[in-house]
């Protein structure tokens, strides 16, 4: 084997020696994704699991919207102790009511809130997945964006067609 062969393959044999930089990089992957993990498992303790958990919000009696065509009418919220509220007098009387709350960051969260058929109070972000419209009406027992007439079930916001 000539000088130069030689040199060159040991030259290749050094650079396959060690670390490399695919093997760097997994690792890293791995450790931030392990951190990443064990942050979101690790939560901020029973209080902060307890706010975000749902309640009962059945007001006692079913609603029929079959045959109507209901829009949004805008109400007013309070923020108290970190929980915005409104009346419920308003949902009721109203039946679609749509508010924007502004957060300390001064982020804008629009919020519509309803009676769904089966008599529970939905409160839901009001923003249209597809479209990322603010603006919906009922039709009957179904959300409705006004924009692209994207549908959902008011019983679950599940959705039935558009999209």
């Amino acid at each position: 084997m000539s000088n130069s062969k030689r040199k060159e393959f040991m030259e290749k044999n050094k650079q396959q020696k060690g670390i490399n930089r695919v093997h760097l990089i997994f690792i890293a992957i791995v450790v931030l994704g392990g951190f990443g993990l064990w942050f979101m498992l690790s939560g901020s303790g029973e209080g902060e699991r307890q706010r975000l958990a749902g309640g009962n919000y059945f007001i006692g009696e079913s609603r029929d919207y079959q045959g109507q065509v209901i829009g949004m009418d805008i109400i007013e919220h309070q923020v108290a102790d970190g929980r915005i509220s409104f009346p419920l007098s308003e949902v009721l009387d109203k039946e679609l009511v749509y508010m924007v709350h502004r957060t300390r960051q001064g982020m804008e969260v629009p919020l519509m809130s309803y009676v769904s058929p089966e008599g529970r109070l939905v409160t839901a972000f009001a923003v249209c997945e597809p479209c990322l419209s603010l603006s919906f009406h009922m039709d009957g027992n179904e959300l409705v964006c006004d924009s692209c007439g994207t549908r959902w079930h008011l019983n679950d916001l599940s959705g039935i067609a558009g999209g």
